[in-house]
């Protein structure tokens, strides 16, 4: 123990114990201390040499042997560490298995690469130079004396892989992490109703006479809304055999037929000869036949148009299509029909009257301006003669004479 010592090794009496035990469990007996040193790591055989006031002031005893903790490349990022057109700076962290100290490279060494491995021990020589907070790399003050720790390269090589590029294209099977499974079918594998069998390569296979719980949940849901809509359909197609139209509907049918009255008087109260159309322009398709005519107007109701009483209307003197849309609105009722072309008879006879008897506007067309013909016209409009023309002739004569 005391020869470790004196080599740097700052074993205690409870680590040198465990190196006489690792020693009896191999088969050379006489391995030395040494040797078995170097591949043990020193978490579990020193007596933390490096203290908090070492720490602090970057110092060190010498010499005395440490082992890698970690090794990295601050010019490159983590995913390509070993890419070599990255520049160089490593950062190199060793430890006693307690305290640790960091070591920069600011001038190119051949001593440590990305590659050198955690629990690789190191010894320090002399005192490392200063660089801010951190020792700076010297190789002459460094041996580098190898070793294997096992379990801290079997942890740095899954880092290592998994910080790789490659590593996340791999498969399952060659290493890789498994496939991404979604949390529906992730709770549907382990749902305890299951449904179908699984094959070979774990797919599941559904049978088709049996139904999972959802569809059938899904194929009520939807027959409840086809009963509804059904349901709705046939109410409306009764009110409507029925003669009853909703409000919204029955109060369109009256705004169009208010519309369609005051189009007709406004066409009928405007009285200009027609212009003559080329013949080229006029229209060659063909009238359609009553037949057509008929069909495209069923009642308010929905009843077919009753011909016989349009042809009585159309008898009575009253136009086709005034007729037709009487009988439709009145539901085939000749009375209310014949009411209604009687009151649109009488409203088109008024409204043509009121436009005859409209004054006509003067010259220049606009209100409250009078030209200069109609102080002519006001001229030939008065009576011709004089006052004494009238009354000349009843006045007595006066006895009075006027002095001169």
């Amino acid at each position: 123990m005391e020869e470790l010592l004196k080599q740097g090794w700052g074993i205690s009496e409870d680590g040198f114990e465990v190196l006489k035990s690792i020693r009896e469990d191999k088969d050379d007996q006489n391995l030395p201390f040494y040797n078995i040193a170097l591949d043990t790591d020193l978490s579990k055989i020193t007596s933390r040499p490096l203290t908090d006031e070492m720490k602090k002031n970057l110092q060190h005893p010498t010499p005395l042997i440490l082992q890698v903790k970690s090794v990295k490349n601050l010019g490159a990022p983590s995913i390509s560490q070993n890419n070599n057109s990255n520049p160089r700076f490593l950062q190199v962290v060793l430890t006693d298995g307690k305290s640790s100290l960091t070591l920069l490279e600011l001038r190119k060494t051949s001593k440590f690469t990305i590659e050198t491995w955690p629990g690789t021990k190191v010894r320090l020589t002399g005192e490392m130079p200063q660089s801010g907070n951190y020792l700076e790399i010297d190789d002459s003050k460094i041996d580098i004396l190898g070793g294997e720790v096992d379990a801290l390269i079997e942890k740095w090589l899954v880092d290592k892989d998994s910080q790789n590029a490659e590593f996340r294209i791999k498969t399952f099977e060659q290493g890789g992490p498994p496939v991404f499974v979604p949390f529906e079918k992730r709770n549907a594998k382990h749902n305890k109703n299951k449904i179908g069998t699984e094959d070979i390569s774990g797919k599941r296979v559904f049978n088709k006479d049996e139904k999972s719980d959802s569809e059938g949940e899904f194929e009520e849901q939807r027959a409840s809304d086809l009963a509804k809509i059904e349901t709705a359909r046939v109410k409306f197609a009764k009110s409507r055999s029925l003669g009853v139209l909703p409000n919204n509907q029955q109060r369109d049918l009256e705004n169009q037929y208010k519309r369609e009255v005051n189009q007709r008087s406004s066409q009928s109260s405007a009285a200009s000869t027609p212009v003559p159309v080329p013949e080229s322009k006029v229209s060659k398709k063909p009238a359609p036949t009553k037949s057509s005519y008929y069909k495209a107007l069923p009642t308010a109701s929905g009843l077919e148009l009753d011909k016989q009483k349009v042809k009585m209307l159309v008898e009575m003197g009253f136009q086709q299509a005034d007729c037709i849309q009487a009988m439709q609105e009145a539901d085939n009722d000749v009375e209310r029909a014949l009411d209604g072309l009687q009151s649109l008879s009488l409203t088109t006879r008024e409204s043509s009257r009121d436009d005859n008897s409209r004054p006509t506007r003067g010259r220049g067309g606009k209100r409250g301006r009078r030209g200069r013909n109609n102080f002519e016209e006001e001229e030939k409009t008065r009576p011709q003669g004089s006052l004494m023309d009238f009354i000349g002739g009843d006045l007595p004569l006066s006895s009075k004479t006027i002095k001169t």
